[in-house]
């Protein structure tokens, strides 16, 4: 029957499909019964509709019983989905899901299931009375499709888990970068007496024990370490976070990429704010680059007469007013709270810099000698090895380095130590000469620092020859 022919179809025949429609369910047949029911709907009543429509998910649910989901499968997932697989429930899912792969001859080991985590039910079930525990290379295809959908949906609520997670606990070389946040509440910056007096101060005042208003601008001169510390902030706040990353190729070329509670490009239909969360973090990284690509337009543009400007996205509309009427709906939502990271402090120019308000300038410098001690005093309780060394000396040979370049250094230090002692086939210990010749190529070199490094180098060179050497008694 062709519903698009609608009461043109002759009574005797609409009284045939409908006795097919009751043949399939008598058979099981779902898939046979979802198609005719597709014939049936421009002719049936509202009424007859939602009955017929109770009686697919009955169907659904009994083949899902005779494939072996039970009542309690059924409602783990229905649990877990409802929760987002993330909040509870999903350890249960998993126990069942994996019992139901083990029913369908998937086993730990079969190609498929290595990347399927969970799986849902699906239409390819089989009513032709074969054994429904065995399902047809098709219903494997779909099984294996969904598992690999909801595996990759787990693993991004993963991220966002460990995103969520970090705070300012996970920091260490921040101090006087997390003095300058106590003005603004940040429980995790000060010691217990001073959280003890926020809680109560806020309570007396009865205003939230934060206070976000303005945007947060953090900078300096390493773009790693102002985004950590930016990220750890968001974290404090406890929001979802919808991150902007801006970015720059070396022919200057932008890109920006959103991730977070809401996505979408900044090209086209105006944003829809509809399934957006609120109260949110909107963190926007390496703004100094979103400024440097309005100006590269406006070059652009001036230099081709406007003519460029018809070019910029389908609306019509410059990359500029874009990105700017964008951010301008987001900062008019109740709820939303802005931060910005840029590796420079005096950049931002108009309309960029009214868009963001009243700004809270916070500069990330380079660590000072004891931040510098406390990075590697973390650092070494992650690498054992890495404590037998002098760690006060290493902070004053590293003045000028960034946080996320000593660690680089360090890791790299405590590599080559594991690589040799590998080689060797016994333990081979990481020494100060190890970690000043990692540090050597981050350090200016007309600088009278790299002169102490390079002349305290090689004394640790020739000491540990020393130590290689057989003695004169051997």
């Amino acid at each position: 029957v062709d519903s698009s022919y609608g009461p043109l179809v002759s009574a005797p025949v609409l009284d045939g499909v409908r006795k097919a429609w009751d043949l399939a369910f008598e058979l099981g047949d779902r898939s046979t019964a979802e198609s005719i029911f597709g014939d049936l709907v421009s002719h049936n009543s509202p009424e007859q509709n939602e009955q017929a429509t109770m009686r697919l998910q009955a169907l659904a649910f009994d083949q899902l019983e005779d494939m072996g989901i039970s009542g309690d499968d059924l409602e783990n997932i229905a649990g877990a989905i409802s929760h987002e697989m993330v909040d509870s429930g999903g350890e249960k899912l998993i126990d069942s899901l994996k019992s139901i792969l083990e029913q369908f001859g998937m086993a730990d080991d079969d190609e498929d299931s290595q990347a399927i985590q969970a799986l849902a039910p699906v239409e390819s079930v089989n009513p032709t009375g074969r054994n429904p525990l065995k399902p047809d290379s098709l219903a494997k295809v779909n099984l294996s499709r969904i598992g690999k959908e909801l595996y990759e949906f787990g693993e991004k609520s993963k991220d966002e888990d460990r995103q969520r997670n970090l705070d300012y606990r996970v920091l260490s070389g921040y101090g006087h970068v997390l003095e300058r946040m106590r003005g603004f509440g940040f429980l995790s910056a000060g010691n217990q007496s001073y959280r003890d007096f926020i809680e109560r101060s806020a309570a007396m005042h009865g205003v939230s024990r934060l206070s976000l208003d303005g945007t947060f601008f953090f900078f300096g001169p390493s773009r790693e370490d102002v985004s950590l510390f930016a990220h750890a902030t968001a974290g404090e706040i406890g929001f979802p976070v919808l991150h902007v990353a801006v970015d720059l190729d070396a022919q200057g070329n932008g890109t920006i990429k959103l991730a977070g509670p809401f996505k979408r490009g900044f090209f086209g239909s105006p944003p829809d704010f509809i399934d957006m969360a609120t109260p949110c973090t909107v963190l926007i990284e390496n703004i100094d680059y979103l400024q440097e690509m309005f100006n590269n337009e406006q070059q652009a543009i001036k230099r081709s007469g406007g003519r460029v400007r018809g070019m910029m996205g389908p609306s019509g509309r410059s990359m500029q007013a874009e990105i700017t009427a964008y951010l301008r709906a987001l900062r008019r939502r109740p709820g939303v709270i802005v931060m910005a990271t840029s590796q420079h402090g005096d950049i931002l120019r108009e309309p960029l810099r009214g868009l963001l308000g009243s700004l809270h300038e916070i500069e990330v410098g380079a660590p000072f000698e004891d931040e510098r001690r406390d990075v590697l005093i973390d650092f070494a309780a992650e690498h054992p090895s890495f404590a037998e060394l002098d760690i006060q000396r290493i902070a004053r040979f590293s003045e000028g380095l960034s946080r996320s370049e000593l660690v680089s250094a360090a890791h790299a230090a405590v590599e080559s130590a594991y690589r040799e002692s590998l080689r060797t086939g016994r333990y081979n210990q990481v020494t100060l000469g190890d970690v000043l010749m990692r540090l050597a190529p981050l350090i200016d070199h007309d600088s009278p620092l790299y002169q102490q490094m390079e002349d305290e180098a090689v004394i640790q060179l020739a000491q540990d020859m020393e130590k290689e050497m057989p003695s004169k008694s051997n």
